[in-house]
This record gives structure tokens, C-alpha cells and sequence, in this order.
């Protein structure tokens, strides 16, 4: 038989916020995602609050590199320039699925479309390679950049952008270089203290330089990128300087 509890959430006790909010930061992400966020449009809301997504996204990105764009944004002038008033997540009654909020101004936020790979892929280990292009944003919640970050995380182009941001460290049959690392400037040339000024470029998952064709592929322990793995000449990304997260 149906207690009065059961049958009506508000007789439920009631506990404080920030009591359900400490609680749940001693959970994981996948927790968080895949059995509070469920329960409820109430736990959903308190199990997404940034001081909670925060801490998760700091112990997930130690030692990660370029995680600094994913950063959330405190300015509340860029977030009303954004035209951002929320990106509420609500769980549709309908067949239970999982829609989300669009932002003031009528566009689709990223975390919609984050939500929509959800429904396609199930979660974050199991969706393919992304474009991040036309999504990259400044997130407006922590929640939003650990799935950015994530999404991120699995893609497999290296982009120009990339290439001109690190700097690369060289090894030669496995023999780390001398040379100090190597920048691959915006103009298209590197200045190579063997070969001297030469041109490269990028050509989707490839780098042509000083008469090499090296393919970049992801490093998955720092989400950098490795050119050139299944070559002598191998090249592995670093950042200048690396803020200790």
C-alpha cells in the first residue's frame, strides 16, 4: 500500500540545500548524470550547482592541457551580452525525455546539444568524435564545461589554432631532442634549428613540415595531441606555461 510520503513529494522531510548540495559533492559525474539528476527536477537542480561541478572538473583536468577556454566566466556583463538568462535542464514527461531550457536570446546553447547527444549516444564514454567548431563557447556553468571539456576530449582533428597555441617537444627514435621544443607559428613557418625557416601547414589530420607528412592523433592522458607517433621523428605538445590546476 502507497504510503502518504510516496504518494505526495511534499510531505517528504524537509533538508536544507545546501545540506542535499554538500551531500552530493561526494559523488562522481557519472553519479551525478546518470542516477541524482534522474530523480527529480529538484535533485536535478541542486546536483548541478557549480560549486559541485567545480571541484569535479578541477580533479578531472589536473594535469590536462589548454583547459583554461573552458574556464566559467564570473563576468555577469559577458553572460548578459550572451543573452544567457538559463540553461535550465528539465526531464520531459513525455517518454521521459530529456530536453533543455534555450538561452534569452533564442539560440541553441551548447549544453542543448550536449543533452541531444545524450539521447542519441547515451553518455559522454560513448560519443564519436566531435567537431568542437561550432560550439566552442565560454561556458556559463560548470556543469556545461566539464561536458564541453569532455566532448572536447574526443576529438580527433587537430586544428591550426592548436598547432600555433603549443609548443612541441621532439623525440627522435625515442631519444628526447637537445634542442629545446618547437613552435610552429601563425604565419605557416617554424624556425627549425636544423633545417632553419621552413613552411608548414595543416592538412586535416596531417602536418606536412620540413618534407614530412605526420599525422596528429590524441594523446589521451593529457588530451593533447602526438604528431608523427608512427614515425622517427615524433613530436608531443606542451603548453609555454601550464597553470598548476
Amino acid at each position: 500500500m502507497e504510503s502518504e510520503t510516496e504518494a505526495n513529494p511534499q510531505n517528504r522531510i524537509i533538508i536544507p540545500n545546501e545540506i542535499w548540495i554538500k551531500s552530493f559533492s561526494y559523488l562522481e559525474a557519472n553519479h551525478l548524470l546518470h542516477s541524482v539528476a534522474l530523480v527529480d527536477r529538484s535533485f536535478l537542480d541542486l546536483s548541478s550547482d557549480d560549486s559541485i561541478w567545480q571541484d569535479i572538473c578541477m580533479k578531472r583536468w589536473m594535469g590536462k592541457l589548454n583547459v583554461q577556454r573552458f574556464f566559467v566566466s564570473n563576468d555577469s556583463e559577458y553572460q548578459q551580452r550572451e543573452g544567457v538568462i538559463s540553461v535550465g535542464l528539465a526531464v520531459a514527461e513525455e517518454g521521459g525525455r530529456v530536453s533543455a531550457d534555450r538561452s534569452g536570446d533564442g539560440r541553441r546553447t551548447s549544453m542543448t546539444y550536449c543533452y541531444e547527444l545524450i539521447q542519441q549516444f547515451g553518455s559522454p564514454e560513448s560519443l564519436p568524435p566531435l567537431n568542437m567548431g561550432s560550439l566552442m563557447h565560454r561556458p556559463i556553468s560548470w556543469k556545461e564545461a566539464y561536458w564541453m571539456a569532455e566532448m572536447d576530449s574526443r576529438r580527433q582533428t587537430i586544428s591550426r589554432e592548436e598547432v600555433v597555441y603549443y609548443r612541441f617537444r621532439l623525440e627522435y627514435m625515442g631519444q628526447p631532442s637537445k634542442m629545446g621544443v618547437r613552435q610552429f607559428n601563425a604565419d605557416g613557418t617554424c624556425d627549425s634549428p636544423y633545417m632553419g625557416l621552413c613552411d608548414w601547414s595543416l592538412h586535416r589530420k596531417h602536418l606536412l613540415f620540413a618534407g614530412m607528412f605526420l599525422m596528429a592523433g590524441r594523446d589521451k592522458e593529457n588530451w593533447g595531441w602526438i604528431i608523427g607517433e608512427d614515425k622517427r621523428t615524433v613530436y608531443f605538445s606542451v603548453e609555454e606555461k601550464s597553470d598548476e590546476i
